[in-house]
């Protein structure tokens, strides 16, 4: 069998797996499988503000996984707004989806997320708490906003419930049988202070869980708020606040409004820890943000239809490992990322092989594009240009030592990586940034790479084809940067993976191609044989 006729054989198998596995997912869409008891629930945040100018955000925190619910699919988010690339480096106390505005002017948006409960199920990653960090033991036992740690009144009421010297855990518990019977319900009208919750002796359901916090933090145990939902049908839906208390190595949770110590119910779902604010509209100024003040929310909660109930692990079971909606939320926006990847693999390919434009490296653009996803587009830009230019005057200036390849390359790798870090303290120094730090994404070493490729070429050829090669390979990388950033594409590929043997099918095509690229046509012309002039 020869290579043709292999090639023949490969294409097709490709696009009978292809057409089978699209036909098949769209003749049978997954849908979560549930036992009796769970229920699957649609909640909606609502959001509207004035945006001042183009460019305004959104940020709105995640419901979070527990042993007993989790999101079942990417939040649906409205057209009028772009989502704004999906960052890893969060704190862990907040997981926010970044909505950014396209105009300016009145900004009313929904957002929707799916989520599924269950009595028996246990979705949380892992079952042990991570040990607390200096920082965050320290966080964790200051004072913050309306609790004042070192209020007298708090240190009374300390001192009085800590005769017998208890262990943490008895203390931590009589604390909340104080507040259980001191502190008396007030409804929304009430102060949400938690010193004077437990001066007056009643307070907001905010204001008690803070006096509790309060308590904890001046036993030196550490606490935090936090708020969520408790899922359920009523005719009021809002977010609730409790408290989470670290004790031997775990955080136990404590509802004064409900009366639960130590664990909650199954349909509580927390959304931010350390914090009452679920949803946060941003201005951009000139140097800084400013919290718009017209923000108006409200959240509703839906039961959905009951989804099959699983009788067994059978093939509709096995086929659901195949639905990547349903992997955490928090990873959607980098997985729909990577699937774009081997479309930008595509455009390379194409350009390198039929059309003929040369660049450094066969994917460098297409990981300097991927780099740019997961930054602040013009800032980084800024720090690319800054040390590329350095970086090709540092080995223009280390070529006079006659250095063997692996130590130059160490010596320029380390002069980048000081010039990103000093390029992002500049930009954060003068506010040019509003996403702080994150430039330093851009892969390293791939520019160490350029900074030789280019200095080599340069030599080799002249200054005038290097640059003419780092500018095929900025634009090429500029395109691919826009189809990583084309949402309903990631979305595409996301809901239908095996669109994929489609482009390996493409990929082999090209590499089968042995016809003139079109930049060989164009150089040549003068070369191509004319037709010779007719005769008298």
């Amino acid at each position: 069998m020869n290579a043709r006729s292999s090639t023949t054989w490969v294409i097709a198998l490709l696009l009978l797996l292809g057409a089978a596995s699209i036909a098949l997912r769209i003749k049978y869409k997954p849908e979560p499988l549930t036992h009796p008891g769970e229920s699957v629930w649609k909640l909606t945040y609502f959001a509207s503000f004035h945006a001042r100018k183009a460019g305004a955000e959104l940020q709105m925190a995640y419901p979070e996984t527990t042993r007993h619910s989790t999101v079942l699919e990417s939040p649906t988010t409205p057209p009028e707004l772009d989502v704004v690339p999906y960052r890893p480096i969060r704190a862990a106390s907040r997981k926010d989806l970044t909505l950014r505005t396209k105009k300016a002017g009145q900004v009313d948006c929904r957002v929707e997320f799916k989520l599924h409960l269950s009595r028996r199920a246990d979705w949380r990653p892992d079952s042990v708490d991570k040990p607390l960090t200096a920082r965050d033991q320290s966080k964790y036992l200051d004072k913050g906003r309306g609790i004042e740690v070192g209020h007298p009144s708090v240190a009374e009421t300390v001192n009085r419930l800590r005769d017998g010297n208890p262990k943490p855990q008895e203390l931590v518990e009589r604390l909340f049988e104080h507040c259980l019977r001191s502190i008396i319900p007030g409804g929304d009208a009430a102060s949400n202070d938690g010193t004077e919750a437990l001066v007056r002796g009643t307070g907001s359901t905010l204001g008690r869980a803070r006096a509790f916090t309060a308590l904890c933090r001046a036993c030196k145990v550490p606490a935090r708020l936090v708020t969520g939902f408790e899922i359920k049908l009523g005719n009021t839906f809002r977010p609730h606040t409790w408290v989470e208390v670290f004790i031997d190595g775990r955080w136990q949770s404590y509802d004064l409004e409900n009366g639960f110590a130590r664990e909650l119910d199954y349909n509580f779902v927390p959304v931010r820890r350390d914090g009452v604010e679920l949803i946060r509209a941003v201005n951009p100024l000139d140097t800084v943000d400013v919290a718009a003040t017209d923000l108006v929310t409200r959240y509703t909660i839906e039961k959905l239809p009951a989804p099959p109930v699983a009788t067994d692990p059978g093939t509709e079971g096995l086929l659901q490992i195949f639905d990547l909606r349903r992997l955490p939320v928090k990873l959607h926006e980098p997985i729909k990322v990577i699937l774009i990847l081997p479309l930008g693999a595509l455009f390379t390919a194409f350009v390198r092989t039929i059309v003929g434009i040369r660049t450094f490296g066969t994917f460098t653009p297409t990981l300097l594009a991927l780099a740019f996803v997961f930054n602040d587009l013009k800032s980084g830009i800024c720090v690319f240009v800054v040390v590329l230019i350095t970086g090709f005057i540092s080995r223009t200036l280390l070529d006079r030592l006659k250095l063997l390849l692996v130590p130059r390359l160490g010596i320029v790798l380390t002069l980048v990586v000081m010039l990103m870090v000093l390029g992002v303290a500049v930009i954060n120094h003068f506010h040019w940034n509003p996403h702080k730090g994150e430039t330093v994404l851009l892969p390293m070493v791939i520019l160490t790479n350029l900074v030789e490729r280019f200095f080599v070429t340069s030599e080799e050829d002249n200054l005038s084809e290097a640059g003419r090669l780092m500018g095929t390979t900025m634009a090429m990388a500029f395109v691919i940067y826009l189809l990583l950033n084309f949402k309903n594409l990631g979305t595409l590929m996301f809901d239908f993976p095996e669109l994929h043997f489609f482009t390996v099918i493409v990929l082999i095509l090209m590499g089968r191609y042995t016809g003139y690229r079109v930049s060989e046509l164009i150089r040549f012309r003068d070369l191509v044989q004319r037709d010779p002039p007719p005769q008298e």
